[in-house]
């Protein structure tokens, strides 16, 4: 868990992630915008909606998926 407080003078008015989840990009209504980069892996292994697994490069991580259940 993460908690970035006191960033900015206004309410967060946006959030999204970097394709590769790398980054997360945030505006307020300031008009000031945050970068927050995430090292590499610092956050698990991504995850594929469309495939519904993990990516190649962590063959240890198993996930359940609806067919499974």
């Amino acid at each position: 868990m993460a908690i970035f407080a006191g960033l900015h003078y206004a309410p967060v008015t946006d959030i999204t992630w970097s394709p590769d989840a790398r980054y997360l990009a945030f505006s307020s209504q300031d008009g000031f915008c945050s970068l927050v980069e995430f090292e590499d892996g610092e956050l698990g292994s991504p995850y594929c909606l469309s495939k519904g697994n993990v990516s190649d490069n962590d063959s240890k991580s198993t996930l359940q998926t609806a067919n499974d259940t």
